[in-house]
């Protein structure tokens, strides 16, 4: 990401006025992952130079592995120029050269590692890449495999029109995606583009949203920035506030609440890997290891719990946004 330094900076002006942060939403929430202990690897590619590095460099500083992580020698990094306005709040600019010419449009699914995604509990993937064709045909095959394996897969929509170049098919193209999703993350704008449900109504009765999902998701998260997050899940529901916190930056802080949510549900769901059940014999026997769905179905019945994992994400995400880099400005829990 190359962010504005302040409210003035726009798209055009001199490379000064642009400070280098590595980092793009499927990086961010590895990273984020790392940070807070969960462990995790990103998929994706750069290109075979400086920006590449310094995104080899961020995940090797949070210990992540890069096995899965591609390097093109045709295609450069992509930068992003991401302006603010006063408040810290971003805006997606644009780039560096053609939209379709970068690394991130070109990644295989022959060169990632499968056994990396086999051993994987969850998948998260936004939806930027299937503007790509390359690209979209590996998301599409993931996705499929995550079916196959009963992975769980959280997909952050992350619509920016910018990656689209126009397409009119940017709609229908992320609605066959995510669908099958297990959790799905979104903005009130993006829901009200993605399914024609008034944005202030979906942040209400974010039900609404879970139920035109269909029954393969189990939760839906919708975020309004300083306005709060809405969720709803089969047992459960809510709204909550944002934390008031002095805003310097924003970019990534809903990468950060993805991590946050993950990295807790983790957490609040492994209690059911260690109970006993006593059958009324001497001794008690090891529950039966759930799958990580149903894991995740039967803790959230508990709507503390639920809501216990709503507020560390918007934490995370919150404490995010005090410095700048959507990467260095990640909180860990020492």
């Amino acid at each position: 990401d190359q962010i504005a330094t302040d409210e003035t900076v726009k798209l055009g002006d001199k490379a000064d006025k642009w400070a280098p942060y590595p980092g793009g939403a499927p990086v961010n929430v590895a990273c984020a992952l790392a940070k807070l202990g969960t462990p995790a690897a990103f998929v994706g590619s750069v290109g075979a130079d400086a920006d590449g590095d310094s995104i080899l460099g961020a995940l090797e500083a949070c210990k992540l592995p890069t096995v899965c992580v591609q390097r093109d020698k045709e295609r450069q990094t992509r930068n992003v120029y991401v302006t603010r306005d006063e408040l810290g709040e971003r805006e997606f600019a644009g780039f560096s050269g053609a939209n379709d010419g970068f690394a991130d449009c070109a990644t295989d699914l022959e060169r990632v590692d499968g056994t990396l995604l086999y051993s994987a509990s969850w998948v998260v993937t936004g939806t930027l890449g299937l503007a790509f064709p390359s690209t979209r045909e590996a998301m599409m095959s993931i996705r499929d495999i995550c079916k196959d394996l009963d992975i769980l897969r959280v997909t952050d929509v992350n619509y920016r029109p910018v990656f689209w170049d126009g397409n009119k098919n940017a709609r229908e193209e992320i609605l066959r995606y995510i669908g099958g999703t297990s959790i799905l993350k979104a903005t009130a704008d993006e829901v009200e583009f993605l399914f024609g449900i008034d944005r202030d109504e979906a942040m209400e009765r974010p039900y609404k949203v879970l139920k035109t999902m269909g029954p393969e998701c189990m939760g839906v998260l919708i975020t309004d920035g300083a306005a709060g997050v809405a969720y709803s899940f089969e047992s459960h529901g809510g709204v909550m506030d944002s934390f008031a916190v002095p805003t310097v930056d924003s970019t990534g802080a809903g990468d950060a609440f993805t991590a946050g949510f993950i990295h807790r549900t983790i957490g609040l769901t492994g209690a059911f890997q260690d109970e006993f059940v006593d059958l009324g014999e001497d001794k008690q026997y090891p529950r039966a290891h759930l799958p990580v769905k149903q894991r995740v179905a039967e803790a959230f019945k508990d709507k503390e719990l639920l809501a216990d994992a709503v507020v560390f994400a918007s934490a995370v995400g919150a404490a995010t946004c005090m410095e700048e880099g959507a990467i260095d400005a990640q909180p860990s829990l020492k």
